[in-house]
């Protein structure tokens, strides 16, 4: 929908009544949670012939209020990226700004304006809507209102879905939080996933993120996150850097960096200067791993890293360099001998 047919319903907003599709009589749905809680707030958006606004992300902005024109402002938050869906939303007021204690008080009014996409300003859609008494038998926590009386064990939720929306969607606006966490326990003899995301044309796990990370996934004995394809299908798309969390000099991670030694008692091999072997708990007696080893030349303090030939690399099944067995060893394809200091990016993976 082009920006001027928006701002043209922007103007009748406020004579088209935001239809609350609430759960309970009133305003709020019942059991609504206190100060510091949300409370659950569904609505459809027409145009000026009644019908549902194109579908796309709007912007709300709640705000409460003592009365119903005039009064005390006592609350308000604006909420981005509020997908909307054949003209009908679904959000939690409180999810940006904590709604004060006075939330759970009778006689208070809610005011909403919408801002549409590519629109300017927002538009106050009058009038404002009463909310329930239903907040005053609210529980008496946050928690509370939060947890539900049952387990979801074993439950399978099916139907479908237009383009682009999500059968699952959680989102949390708090510092440092997770909006979705698997954990899985290990048991002995099986795999154990935190979270698995399997799809036939669509996508099995998305995760997005504007600064942050998109999807983390910890494996101890177990998987963190299983993604699984049929051939000619993509198990992992990224969109975006690739960072190995806490990769550094012989770190027990995926991505690491091999530092040459060629001290008494180094990584040198013996019986080889051009040869450096790796010691590392990823590689360690992994005979069928793939590594990929770049040179790393921000290995000095110039900036421009030392002549370290041309890297290969081999499994040292037999200790032939005097360094234990089942290791793999980085060697100079040219022969040239290995530097002390100088390094090597690897790359890790296990089959």
């Amino acid at each position: 929908m082009s920006t001027k047919t928006l701002a043209t319903l922007s103007a009748v907003f406020g004579f088209i009544a935001l239809l609350a599709l609430l759960t309970s009589s009133g305003g709020v749905a019942q059991g609504a949670a206190p100060s510091g809680g949300t409370i659950p707030y569904s609505g459809q958006l027409s145009d000026e012939l009644g019908q549902p606004v194109a579908d796309g992300a709007f912007a709300l902005r709640f705000e409460l209020y003592d009365s119903a024109q005039g009064g005390k402002l006592l609350w308000s938050e604006t909420q981005s990226g509020v997908v909307v869906t054949g003209g009908t939303f679904t959000t939690q007021l409180g999810r940006v700004a904590a709604l004060p204690a006075s939330a759970r008080a009778d006689g208070l009014w809610l005011a909403v304006s919408v801002r549409g996409p590519g629109e300017a300003d927002f538009t106050l859609l009058n009038p404002r809507q009463s909310l329930d008494t239903a907040i005053a038998a609210a529980p008496a926590s946050p928690a509370a209102a939060s947890v539900c009386d049952h387990d979801h064990f074993g439950e399978t939720w099916s139907g479908a879905l237009d383009a682009w929306n999500a059968g699952l969607e959680v989102e949390t606006t708090s510092e440092s939080s997770t909006g979705i966490r698997g954990i899985a326990n290990n048991v002995a003899g099986f795999d154990v996933y935190g979270v698995e995301g399997e799809s036939t044309h669509g996508t099995g796990v998305s995760g997005s993120s504007l600064d942050g990370t998109g999807v983390i996934g910890y494996g101890g004995s177990g998987i963190g996150v299983y993604a699984h394809s049929n051939i000619g299908g993509t198990a992992i798309a990224i969109d975006g850097i690739i960072r190995v969390q806490d990769a550094a000099i012989n770190s027990a991670t995926p991505v690491f960096i091999h530092k040459v030694n060629t001290a008494a008692g180094g990584n040198l091999c013996a019986s080889q200067a051009y040869s450096t072997v790796i010691d590392n708990f990823i590689t360690n007696n992994q005979p069928n791993a793939i590594l990929i080893v770049t040179p790393n030349y921000g290995s000095n303090t110039s900036g421009v890293g030392p002549a370290i030939g041309i890297p290969a690399v081999f499994y040292d099944a037999a200790n032939t360099c005097g360094k234990g067995n089942n290791k793999w060893v980085i060697y100079n394809l040219n022969g040239a001998a290995q530097i002390n200091n100088s390094m090597f990016n690897v790359i890790v993976v296990l089959p």
